[in-house]
């Protein structure tokens, strides 16, 4: 008998599933679900609902009970992409042994999981991880998810709102003293360019960030080195792991790029 195969998308760092209209994998479903349907193969695809910065621990105890509420026979063989710290959840899930609360049988959903796809995920931890520990980089780092959802939805951030943040930047006493102000002027302005129904999604995912950080630590070096000691790969899984980069800038990139502002940031 030929079984469904189950895909399942697992978002990473401040990831969501859809925001207000905005979908984190955008194209990314229809695309592999039309690349399995060329292959005959019968295949359903579910984007995971993680929490945006919790604890990698509590990110795969929702994965796992994703899966268990979506697949209704134990031979379904399970599939797992994720991207950022994502793919650390999938690589957690599929290590043997593996002991989370969860009250469901993670045992047995982990010898189902055929294939673990890792996408841009830190498996050596980042530097960034560090920065946004400190105050000023929790403050900045929220800016920094609202710059981004608001690029995602509209194409690129007002140029006054780089200014202003350029411009605490600038100044001495905004750097080691901070000056949360200026913060909260970006922060209001960004925000107002949605509709209210998106602006009230928006502020409800920030929220939701800001009870549970637990991530922000295990992404350092640090942090990674200890879940590279406990993770490990289960001996019947196929792994896969796409890495990104891109090439150091030069001046005459800057000089191509021309006088926007915004181009040049």
């Amino acid at each position: 008998m030929k079984h469904k195969h189950h895909i399942y998308l697992i978002p990473g760092f401040f990831g969501f599933t859809n925001l207000g209209g905005i979908r984190y994998f955008a194209h990314v479903q229809e695309y592999l679900a039309e690349a399995c349907r060329t292959r005959g193969q019968d295949v359903e695809i579910t984007t995971v609902n993680t929490h945006p910065t919790a604890s990698v621990r509590k990110r795969t105890e929702r994965l796992a009970v994703a899966i268990s509420q979506t697949t209704s026979h134990p031979d379904q063989p399970v599939h797992l992409v994720g991207h950022s710290s994502g793919g650390l959840d999938a690589r957690l899930l599929a290590t043997p042994g593996l002991n989370i609360d969860t009250g469901i049988d993670v045992e047995g959903i982990a010898k189902r999981i055929r294939t673990v796809v890792t996408v841009s995920t830190p498996h050596y931890g980042t530097p960034l991880a560090e920065f946004s520990q400190v105050l000023m980089g929790k403050h900045l780092f929220r800016i920094l998810v609202l710059m981004t959802i608001h690029v995602l939805r509209f194409g690129r951030v007002p140029i006054s709102a780089f200014l202003k943040l350029g411009a605490a930047f600038v100044r001495l006493d905004d750097i080691f003293g901070f000056n949360k102000t200026v913060a909260d002027q970006v922060y209001k302005e960004l925000l107002g360019d949605f509709s209210p129904e998106r602006q009230k999604a928006v502020q409800r995912f920030l929220a939701d960030m800001q009870v549970d950080q637990a991530l922000f630590t295990q992404l350092t070096p640090e942090g990674i080195d200890l879940f590279n000691a406990s993770a490990t790969d289960r001996p019947d899984v196929r792994y896969g792991c796409v890495i990104t980069s891109t090439k150091s800038h030069g001046l005459s990139e800057f000089v191509d790029v021309g006088l926007d502002p915004y181009a040049q940031a």
